[in-house]
């Protein structure tokens, strides 16, 4: 059978025509995307006789309502050898088997024994990152799939397994929308152009909702909306939300890799030998523990028709960041990466010192574990009480990322500059910073409500977002916040108060004479 797919949209094609094995199609509401993706897993459906694939949506109803019947539209009934909803199974004449599964019920073991060729992830906004994780495993494991041998004819060199099989195509397919918590989810993190943490080889893009595809009085609508809302269902992009805390722009992140290795190793070696070298901890007993380390930098810049200028910045140089360790394996990581560093000062979480159990007949603290010296074998690490007061340090935070005057970029001598910084961690520079990149751009304020379409938000912080790497740099931040220092009031004549000092002053007068 001839099947002609027709694109309504150049991004429809794009994606169509992609190879790479993880693919995502991002944006609005009603931009082809899902009935694109059931053309693309047809094409394969029939190419290979006894390909395996599983479609899939987080709830049963919704994958029969949508993606299932999107599918049917798309394939002609007289190619289904048989449909069994019950059992969420369709064959097709050439043993070519889909599953349709739903996730709100499926269990990590259930994922585990799935042998498929292809998934295919329909909201995938929805779905949790584990299990993506363990179902992306699955591809490739059914090896009952052949190519024809017209193929084969064709492409004499097409892939073979070790055996000398000619292997299948794999794909792992995955549509969304735009999700609220943009740069931290699972999706912008894995496939988003702009995501720190993006496969080269993964392929990804986004398309605003088509107008041509829906109801013109429902695309009005739409575009009523509030900004924020149009920019994420209508336009289809991850895009800062207004609940955004802090904004971490480009010109804060040093990556070495696009940077002169003399010039990066002459400004590492200032951060690392010049400034102030700050330890800033965020331990974690079931969740990560985060050790950041900062230098706190004044040096001259040479500036082209003048003097040298001082500059002033904060430079975040390395990271540590592990889940699910011992204390003692802690204290032996951070000394260890602490090696030729002059440290000036170790801040951690105030929490670590509540001494909440009992140790010896005394009460003891995370703190105290971290310097004990009688039980664990590892370099002692002294921790200083971090300033956890986040509303006095979350707007100092931001001033120390706003481009300012005064500053000059460390490595382009650009001006104005913020005056935080990040050394991002590459292949070439493993210690750098990620997390801690990662988890400040993305904490947001808490929602509590929204009108038409606009969201409401609080001064609060949204918890659920992850934040250990986020909280060392508030400790370091307010460890360095230049308040107003209140100058002494001098007491009215003839009171109490003015009377009180003059005799202390007699008293300590006295103290040093005699």
């Amino acid at each position: 059978m001839d099947l002609k797919f027709e694109f309504r949209n150049i991004e429809q094609e794009v994606y169509f025509y992609h190879t790479e094995r993880n693919g995502c199609f991002s944006g609005g509401f009603n931009n082809g995307k899902t009935y694109v993706a059931c053309q693309r897993a047809l094409l394969n459906l029939l190419t290979f006789e006894n390909y395996r694939m599983a479609i899939c949506r987080k709830v049963y109803k919704n994958l029969r309502a949508t993606t299932m019947q999107t599918f049917f539209k798309v394939c002609p009934r007289e190619l289904i050898y048989r449909h069994d909803e019950q059992f969420g199974v369709t064959i097709l004449w050439n043993q070519s088997l889909i599953y349709w599964m739903h996730l709100d019920t499926l269990d990590e073991g259930d994922a585990r024994g799935l042998e498929i060729n292809s998934l295919l992830v329909d909201q995938a906004e929805e779905v949790e990152e584990n299990l993506i994780m363990i179902m992306d495993a699955r591809i490739g494991r059914w090896d009952g799939a052949k190519v024809p041998q017209r193929l084969l004819d064709q492409y004499p060199n097409w892939p073979r397994n070790d055996f000398g099989v000619p292997r299948v195509p794999n794909y792992s397919d995955i549509l969304c929308n735009p999700f609220e918590s943009g740069e931290f989810h699972w999706i912008y993190r894995w496939y988003h152009p702009d995501s720190y943490e993006k496969d080269p080889s993964y392929f990804f893009i986004e398309r605003e909702t088509d107008d041509r595809l829906g109801d013109p009085l429902t695309m009005a609508q739409m575009k009523k909306r509030d900004e924020e809302w149009q920019t994420t269902y209508y336009k289809g992009q991850w895009g800062k939300s207004k609940s955004q805390i802090h904004l971490v722009t480009p010109a804060s992140v040093i990556d070495p890799d696009k940077v002169d290795p003399v010039t990066f190793d002459q400004f590492l070696q200032i951060v690392r030998n010049h400034g102030n070298i700050y330890r800033i901890l965020d331990h974690g007993d079931t969740s990560p523990t985060c050790c950041t380390w900062w230098s706190a930098l004044k040096y001259k810049i040479p500036v082209s028709g003048g003097p040298s200028l001082w500059n002033e910045i904060h430079v975040c140089f390395q990271e540590y960041y592990v889940p699910g360790e011992l204390i003692s394996v802690h204290r032996q990581n951070i000394f260890d990466l602490s090696q030729g560093l002059s440290i000036s000062a170790d801040y951690a979480d105030p929490q670590i010192f509540k001494e909440s159990a009992q140790k010896g007949g005394a009460m003891w603290s995370v703190a105290k574990e971290y310097f004990d010296e009688d039980e664990i074998t590892a370099p002692p690490l002294h921790w200083i009480p971090a300033d956890n007061n986040e509303f006095a340090t979350r707007n100092r935070i931001n001033e120390l990322l706003k481009p300012s005057s005064r500053v000059f970029h460390p490595i382009t001598r650009a001006n104005p500059a913020p005056q935080i910084y990040f050394i991002k961690r590459t292949h070439s520079y493993p210690v750098g910073a990620n997390r801690i990149i990662i988890e400040t751009g993305s904490q947001r304020r808490e929602l509590v409500g929204s009108l038409n379409g606009k969201s409401i938000y609080s001064d609060d912080r949204d918890e659920s977002i992850v934040d250990h790497a986020y909280d060392t740099l508030r400790y370091y931040v307010g460890q360095h916040n230049k308040g107003f220092v209140e100058k002494d009031r001098i007491p009215p004549q003839r009171s109490f108060a003015r009377y009180n000092k003059l005799i202390r002053q007699i008293k300590r007068q006295g103290l040093m004479n005699g």
